[in-house]
């Protein structure tokens, strides 16, 4: 629904918070993710 027609103001993604995921499948593998504007950084092991 577009609701910047009403008045409401329409921005960009916040600039605060960050995103990590670990992903478990069901196969038994694991795929990981981190978002690039972060110092984070993904290690398997």
């Amino acid at each position: 629904m577009d609701v910047g027609y009403r008045g409401h103001e329409i921005g960009g993604p916040p600039s605060n918070g960050r995103g990590q995921i670990i992903l478990h499948d069901r196969h038994g593998s694991y795929c990981g993710g981190t978002e690039p504007r972060t110092d984070s950084l993904i290690l398997p092991w």
